[in-house]
């Protein structure tokens, strides 16, 4: 493994993943799939589409909120508002509200995407169950 990426070598690692800047775990580089899927011919594939939806920003949809948020508020300053400022200020909050709205629904697609991703890896990557069970309780 080179430096800068981080190892999944069980599919319950994969739970951890998200999108939210907030929830997301501390990783310096790309994701890579180890454990038992080192040999999968599916796995080059896996890793990318993780890794794509991994680092996803919602930025897209954010940008395209914010074009509508000023739009539409510059539509209602410029007919509804008594002054000139009163219309900017509409403008402006039209195009803040627009942008943070855009970034929370960019950021929830982006992870429900991801959650997709993982629900497939996770289908497919076969995990060998310990021989005993009663090996596999750890007891503090």
């Amino acid at each position: 493994m080179a430096t800068g990426e981080r190892e999944i070598d069980h599919p319950t690692q994969l739970n951890a993943l998200s999108v939210f800047p907030l929830l997301r775990t501390r990783t310096v580089g790309r994701l890579r799939l180890g454990g038992s899927l080192a040999g999968h011919p599916e796995r080059a594939a896996w890793e990318a589409e993780l890794n794509r939806q991994y680092f996803a920003c919602g930025c897209d949809t954010s940008a395209k909120g914010l074009l509508l948020g000023l739009l539409g508020g510059g539509l209602v300053g410029l007919f509804a508002a008594e002054s000139p400022g009163a219309g900017l200020g509409l403008a402006l909050g039209g195009a803040l509200a627009g942008a943070v709205l855009g970034k929370a629904l960019g950021l929830l697609r982006a992870h429900s995407r991801l959650r997709d991703v993982v629900r497939k890896i996770q289908k497919s990557w076969k995990v060998e169950p310990p021989a005993d069970p009663i090996d596999a309780w750890t007891c503090g």
